[in-house]
């Protein structure tokens, strides 16, 4: 009987714990292909995180990377090559971002004997980070030119990768999924009784609360909008760091 395909994920973000707001679609991913192959994860230390756990049927191993330990608040990519290095036990490297894990994964994957093949799967931040860094083109050619395959969350993000490259990518569209049973369990979303009597129906606003998913930008769009749109209402579903500040400016 063969043995299964081993998959190390590597990653800047992945939750240190249930329910902590870090964004899981990493762990979901990986969760997923671990039905299918054998996956690891690379991830960051963390305050108050396990050095190594398995969750959801992946084996979680965290690198450190700053001193002290409660420092470890950002994660920058020191320590991560050489732990690639040192347990070097994959079939496939699945690089999440251009950077930092993309570019260390795409050093380590030809570092040692023979190339180990890359997967690299860029989310938007990345892409638009090194197009504002004077030597981005530079990195994210190192990194794409040394991955077995591309893929992006959507159209917008590899055109945008494509721009950077100065030439088309070739990357896959691959959107990161929903794992419906999470909101099959929290029941059907009710619409508030104040949504129901806007006029014209409703805008609705269904993520994250912080200033990268333009949710505060929304509310300040709304007066805007109604000028267009006379009666129309805006109806924002979910948490985060913004969400304090949305509701104060809404209330304005």
């Amino acid at each position: 009987m063969s043995r299964p395909l081993r998959v190390l994920v590597t990653t800047s973000t992945f939750p240190v714990r249930e329910g902590d707001g870090i964004p899981r679609f990493v762990l979901d991913l990986a969760s997923a292909m671990a039905e299918h192959a054998d996956v690891k994860v690379l991830a960051p230390d963390a305050p108050g995180a396990a050095k190594r756990e398995r969750v959801e049927g992946v084996d979680v191993r965290r690198f450190s990377y700053f001193r002290p330990r409660g420092s470890q608040r950002l994660a920058l990519g020191e320590g991560m090559r050489d732990n690639l290095r040192a347990s070097w036990l994959a079939d496939v490297v699945n690089a999440h971002w251009l950077v930092p894990s993309g570019l260390t994964s795409a050093w380590a994957c030809g570092a040692g004997k023979g190339r180990t093949p890359m997967v690299l799967h860029v989310h938007a931040g990345d892409v638009y980070l090194l197009q504002r860094v004077l030597v981005g083109q530079r990195f994210a050619k190192y990194v794409v030119g040394r991955s077995a395959a591309v893929l992006a969350d959507g159209s917008h993000v590899r055109n945008a990768l494509d721009d950077l490259l100065g030439r088309e990518s070739g990357a896959g569209l691959r959107p990161m999924g929903v794992r419906g049973s999470v909101f099959e369990a929290a029941g059907a979303f009710e619409v508030p009784a104040e949504a129901q009597a806007f006029e014209a129906g409703f805008l609705l606003f269904f993520g994250r609360f912080s200033e990268k998913k333009g949710a505060i930008y929304l509310v300040r769009a709304l007066p805007q909008i109604l000028e267009h749109a006379p009666g129309i209402g805006l109806v924002m579903v979910g948490d985060g760091p913004e969400r304090a500040r949305c509701e104060t400016e809404a209330a304005e």
